[in-house]
């Protein structure tokens, strides 16, 4: 058997695990970092968490913004279809469209020959606290005129 020998720590080791002992801690290295992951996870958990209201929010913002133009392209049929027609105010037909579709007409313009264009918007809160609006523009009417 191969005897053990015993090799003192250098001096400035022993003094830091000696500070270590006193302030509650071990005297071992190492073992004073308890507890540091439970810090990580939580740490990783609030990014996670915050990650996930921003994405929540992006779809929201994109849900919005789709209805806005599939209204705003359903509005400008319509209002063009009445201003192709004998009689009738195209932009209360695409008011009512816009309404039916549950966004608001901001702006409505019949062009000479028919042409209609319409602006809408919608209200759209994509994170608590922080609201926009989305918004869309289309037009319609006859094939040929610009």
């Amino acid at each position: 058997m191969t005897p053990v020998r015993f090799v003192p720590a250098a001096s400035g080791e022993r003094r830091a695990r000696a500070r270590f002992a006193h302030r509650g801690g071990s005297s071992r290295l190492g073992e004073g970092e308890r507890g540091s992951a439970t810090v990580l996870v939580l740490g990783i958990v609030a990014a996670a968490l915050i990650l996930a209201v921003l994405v929540g929010g992006l779809a929201q913002v994109t849900s919005a913004r789709g209805l806005a133009q599939g209204s705003a392209d359903l509005a400008a049929i319509a209002g063009a279809e009445v201003a192709a027609g004998p009689s009738g105010d195209a932009c209360e037909a695409a008011a009512g469209v816009a309404q039916r579709h549950g966004v608001e007409l901001n702006s409505c313009v019949v062009s000479a020959g028919g042409m209609v264009t319409v602006q809408v918007g919608v209200p759209v809160t994509p994170v608590p606290g922080w609201s926009a609006r989305a918004t869309a523009q289309a037009r319609a009417g006859p094939v040929g005129l610009e």
